[in-house]
């Protein structure tokens, strides 16, 4: 509020009588209206006002117009103005700015001239508008480390009269020792007030500071004040790391806790055994096996206001489940007194595994022990044993160790074969098929008994003499080199076995077939000449030899053919001492081809051989033909190869049949000398002996090379027929095959036909004979549209630097080929590609991709058709959805929920796996592809399954399927019979429950105090805690007294759990005490509708504990009470249970019976 205070009053230099109402001094509040009058003798004189701004030395004129009785100031220096006959300045709304000093001057016309009044002073009062307490940021704060100084600085604004003072507040408590400043301007007066606080402490986090100040004015008063808050900049204290169990093939999620929060909140950083894992306050990270037990570090970075970056550490030991390692299960027996036991021992692994044994069905009175886990090396080891007496019926038998972890995640198995000792039941002695002269391995085997015999046990003999030699053992038998000679046929060799169970040792002998060849091997001829059709008797003998030989002899004639002879006769006789000598008789009838035919008999690996000598007049060897190859550099015939002559010719002419007989050939000793082989070299030649009259005609043909011609169009069009044949020319006649590209022959007659042609192809034609094999490929090109595919279908883009280049990729085949190839973008622009001899490809830069990410286009034609393929250019990002998520394995309560990774789109990615049923959600993360689900009930379930990745997550994937208790099997006629007696069983339950409930008026809980309980007739009950089993998805639950839980800490620990109440026959006495509970309200039922009064102790008593302070309730509560229930009052009327909830009561069914 501005008051305006007219300080003195305005008169004029020297009194005049023009002034007839002097000026006086006004205060009025500023909202009215405000006049300051100048009074004359008359109206008619014009009267001005004059006035001068506190802040400047000039005078504004107003102007007077005798119109109006006044005028009315607007607008601060521009408003004062006056109009003639105005005798009063009227200012409505005052401002600071009308400070200043004010006169009037009056025109007392020609004859007086100007009055001027005195000037006076005009004072405007400035109150108190604000107080600022100054902070350090934007939010109101102030801020400081902790067990710093901090300096408080408050100041009011700027006032006329000045401020009552200042003070500032800490808390609820006066700031001492502060320093106040007092600054003036003009007129007014600001008051600054500095204060200290030392040594803050993190006590004085969000300490409210307040400033405060007042101000009296003339005719108002205002007060104000300023609030912020201290905020203590300090460390994290007592860090500590939450983090449970990483389960195998999840990710390991830890928290870093502050029992007191740093401020600000500091920054994460985490390592594992020095290895840095990430930032974040909260840790994901992929862990395996070899992580197990390591020390996982969270440092808290806090950065103080002033000085370097603190860091407070905290650490925690992690637990990794892992399998134990492949073929790490190992079993291992050894004897123990009586019995043999074989120990099945699992490697390490976290947490332990289990161990079945499976025996075979011949081992006898066997005894599978409990397994034994043990900790090690941060893991376990389990170990299961069986004992079965040492009995050699026994040994040899299998026992087969299976060790399962993880609920049968892993499973491994390994065999072991029972040994007991016992003694061997015979011995055998093992030789060699052949017994030779020299070195012989000779060895003993023991039949059964185990161990193995050892050399010392084993001796050998030949005859009754000891052979002396080193023993080894090889396959449980014993063997032993001895050198035999022929003089050992026939002699007896023996083995014995020693054993310390044995009272004799067993023994094997054998006799000696030792085998030796002939010394000497003859062939003996009749005569040395041999007439034609003279009969040549050929005897061979051989000296003696062991075992009968085999004579086996064969005659080669001079073309080199050659026939096995058959024997005439073959005598053994038996030589002495050892062995046996054989004489063979072959009768051969001598031709004239035998001459210098060459007999070969062999026997074992010795052969001899004897040359036969026939007379034989000079004969023609008619129908000779001689076969020779084109290109050859000569080429011979010997005389003796087409004349047969004993004593042979030796002289004789050859020329072409064909050429006249002049023109003959030069003939050394007869022999036929031909050079330069060509297809002419071919044909008749005729020889003649002269002296002996002898001659004839032989054919020489010249072998030649296969000639190759392909007959057929190889340039079609795609579909079209092909058809090529193969023309070979050569000799003899070559062979036409064709063969693929591939190498498969294809079976033809030297015409190759292809119905349909689709592509370009090579078929080679290949000729053979007996000079050389020749081929020829045939290229069929195929003219086809083009074919173009991307290199890379999906092209990711992670570089964001301006100077990045991407470069996309397409080939194409085409026939013919393409001559450019287009790639255009998504918005339509297409350019064209750059070819390197293998691919098209077309470099992007940062610019151009900015705007074409999505789907481009490569594309090229030819003369007989078009082709595109699409490149899809993808930003690094959150990673696609995951497909075909699927529940497998599914067995009614248990299964394995399995699905396939998307493109992670550059970044690792992770999945994120929940599990909703109507009662609870479970979460999981994962990096693999599977999540096993275990101990399903039978309801309905929604799996969601994401992916994420550094840059987000991806659309989520539900999964609905229902869980059903595995079905029962067996015979429907069985089944039939247990229904009814099932039925007739519970008809006895219910009629010895209606009895006892007429003779027993009531049961009550044994809550109350027992001198409330009217009747006295509380049965007192046993109290155990369970796990329940929801039957078929209802309220009906089955209870299994083997699953007895330990005692219980919390509620938190009582989670999906029953208190299961067992009633004793017996009627408690008298002043029963109760420890269990003290009050009845544990029991009330509060939720159901329609249930009983609030103070009726007889409810239904299945609810869910949200509100109670029992630290050991359940949060599962089951009635098991029955026939009457009293109420929390002791006077009340007894209500019975079929009255109040008994139809809506949970049946627990137990081995004690159905209670009901």
């Amino acid at each position: 509020m501005l008051l305006i205070h007219l300080l003195g009053h305005l008169s004029l230099t020297k009194a005049s009588q023009w002034f007839l109402q002097p000026t006086t001094n006004i205060v009025k509040n500023g909202s009215e209206e405000t006049r300051v009058h100048c009074s004359t003798k008359s109206k008619a004189n014009q009267v001005t006002w004059f006035f001068q701004p506190a802040d400047d030395f000039n005078w504004i004129t107003v102007k007077a117009f005798p119109s109006q009785d006044y005028v009315t100031i607007y607008d601060k220096y521009t408003r004062y103005s006056v109009n003639e006959g105005i005798t009063s300045v009227d200012n409505q709304m005052v401002a600071w700015e009308d400070r200043g000093r004010w006169k009037c001057e009056v025109d007392l016309g020609s004859m007086n001239g100007l009055k001027t009044s005195a000037i006076g002073d005009l004072e405007i009062e400035m109150p108190l508008t604000s107080v600022d307490l100054q902070t350090t940021d934007f939010s109101g704060s102030i801020l400081v480390d902790k067990d710093d100084d901090v300096q408080i600085k408050c100041s009011t604004s700027a006032t006329y009269p000045a401020p009552n003072g200042i003070e500032i507040l800490i808390g609820s408590a006066k700031l001492s020792n502060i320093q106040i400043q007092e600054q003036r301007s003009g007129s007014l007066t600001k008051l600054t007030a500095i204060g200290k606080l030392n040594n803050v402490p993190v006590d004085y986090q969000n300490q409210r500071i307040t400033c405060s100040s007042s101000w009296t004015g003339t005719m108002d008063t205002a007060e104000f004040k300023d609030i912020a808050s201290l905020t203590v900049f300090h460390a994290p204290e007592s860090l500590s790391i939450s983090a449970s169990t990483v389960k195998y093939g999840q990710l390991l999620v830890a928290t870093c806790n502050e029992r007191i929060k740093g401020n600000p909140t500091p920054t994460f950083e985490w390592r594992l055994d020095g290895r840095f894992m990430g930032n974040g306050k909260t840790l994901e990270a992929k862990v395996s096996e070899k992580d197990d037990r390591k020390v996982l570090e969270c440092t808290a970075l806090h950065q103080p206001l002033k000085g370097a970056t603190q860091r407070v550490k905290t650490t925690s030991q992690i637990r990794v489940q892992y399998p134990p390692a492949a073929d790490s299960l190992r079993a291992q027996q050894r004897n123990s007194g009586d019995l043999v036991e074989v120990t099945c021992q699992s490697g390490t692994s976290f947490p332990a595994v289990d161990i079945e044994i499976v025996l075979s069905s011949e081992l006898a009175e066997a005894v599978v022990l409990p397994q034994d886990q043990r900790a090690r090396r941060g893991g376990f080891s389990t170990s299961r044993k069986v004992t079965l007496p040492k009995t050699a019926g026994n040994h040899n038998h299998k026992i087969t160790c299976v060790q399962s972890w993880g609920g049968g995640v892993f499973k491994q198995s390994v065999e072991e074969l029972v040994k007991v000792e016992h003694a061997p039941r015979d011995v055998r002695l093992v030789l060699d098929d052949v017994i030779k002269v020299g070195q012989n391995r000779i060895g003993c085997t023991a039949i059964g008994g185990y161990p193995s015999v050892l050399p010392a046990d084993v001796s050998f003999f030949k005859e009754d003499s000891l052979i002396k030699g080193k023993n080894e053992i090889e396959n449980d038998s014993v063997f032993t080199v001895i050198n035999l000679d022929k003089s050992d046929h026939g002699k007896k060799l023996s083995c014995q076995l020693r054993h310390p169970d044995l009272k004799t040792p067993f023994a094997a002998a054998s006799s000696l077939d030792v085998t030796f060849s002939p010394e000497e091997l003859k062939i003996t001829m009749d005569k040395s000449v041999y007439k034609i059709d003279e009969t040549m008797r050929i005897t061979v003998d051989i000296s003696p030899t062991y075992p009968m030989p085999k004579v086996t002899c064969t005659k080669t004639i001079f073309s080199g053919e050659s026939i096995e002879l058959i024997p005439t006769s073959s005598i053994p006789i038996e030589a002495l001492p050892y062995g046996f000598t054989v004489s063979t008789e072959f009768d051969v009838i001598a031709s004239f081809l035998d001459h210098e035919a060459i007999i070969s008999c062999t026997v074992g690996n010795q052969t001899v051989e004897k040359v036969l000598s026939v007379l034989t007049k000079p004969t023609f060897i008619n129908d000779r033909v001689f076969e020779v190859k084109e290109g050859e550099e000569e080429f011979k015939i010997n005389l003796f190869e087409v004349i047969r002559a004993n004593p042979p010719i030796t002289e004789a002419t050859w020329r072409r049949a064909d050429l006249a007989r002049s023109r003959s050939f030069d003939a050394t000793n007869g022999i036929l000398l031909l050079k330069k082989i060509t297809k002419n070299t071919a044909g008749e030649y005729f020889i003649d002996s002269g002296m002996s009259k002898v001659s004839g005609t032989i054919q020489i043909n010249v072998l030649t090379a296969p000639e190759i011609t392909i007959d057929g169009v190889t340039e079609l069009k795609k579909g079209d027929k092909l058809t090529l044949e193969c023309i070979a020319e050569g000799y003899p006649t070559p062979k036409v095959e064709w063969i693929d590209e591939f190498g498969k022959k294809i079976d033809t007659d030297g015409i190759l036909i292809v119905n349909e042609i689709s592509k370009p192809s090579e078929f080679i034609c290949t000729a053979s004979n007996s000079h050389s094999t020749r081929s020829v490929t045939a290229k069929v090109t195929v003219a086809f549209p083009p074919k173009v595919n991307a290199i890379e279908p999906r092209v990711l883009v992670v570089s964001d630097e301006k100077n990045s280049i991407v470069r996309i990729s397409c080939d194409v085949s085409a026939e013919p080929q393409v001559k450019s190839l287009q790639f255009i973008s998504p918005t339509g622009i297409a350019t064209f590609g750059h070819f390197d001899g293998e691919v098209w490809s077309r470099d992007l830069d940062h610019l151009s991709l900015m705007n074409n990410f999505g789907t481009w286009t490569c594309a090229g034609e030819n003369e007989f058709g078009r082709s595109q393929a699409e490149i899809n250019i993808v930003k690094a990002g959150p990673p696609e959805k995951v497909k075909n998520l699927r529940l497998n394995e599914h067995k009614g309560t248990s299964g394995v929920l399995t699905w396939t990774n998307g493109f992670d789109n550059g970044y690792e990615q992770k999945f994120r796996v929940q599990l909703k049923s109507a009662d609870r959600i479970e979460k999981f993360s994962t990096v693999r592809t599977e999540v096993p689900l275990m101990n399903l009930t039978a309801q309905e379930y929604t799996a969601t399954v994401w992916a994420v990745n550094e840059k987000g997550s991806s659309i989520p994937v539900e999964l609905s399927f229902n869980a059903s208790p595995e079905a029962l099997t067996g015979s429907v006629y069985v089944m039939s019979y247990a229904i009814g007696f099932i039925l007739l069983f519970a008809l006895i339950v219910v009629a010895i429950f209606l009895y006892k409930g007429h003779r027993q008026r009531g049961l009550k809980y044994p809550t109350k105090p027992n001198q409330s309980d009217t009747d006295r007739s509380s049965l007192p009950e046993s109290e155990q805690l369970m796990k329940p089993t929801s039957i078929a998805g209802g309220n009906i639950f089955e209870i299994n007294p083997d699953d007895l839980s330990p005692p219980l800490d919390s509620r938190s620990d009582s989670d999906h759990m029953m208190r299961f109440y067992s009633l004793t026959k017996e009627q408690s006495k008298n002043g029963v005490h109760v420890d269990h509970f003290g009050n009845p309200d544990h029991l009330d039922y509060n939720f159901l509708p329609k249930a009983p009064a609030s103070e009726a102790n007889c409810r239904h008593h299945q609810l869910v504990i949200t509100d109670r302070s029992y630290t050991t309730l359940p949060k599962l509560l089951a009635d098991t009470t029955s026939g009457y229930c009293s109420s929390n009052s002791s006077n009340s009327n007894q209500m019975r249970r079929s009255q109040s909830y008994q139809s809506r009561r949970s049946r627990i069914k137990s081995s004690e019976g159905v209670l009901v």
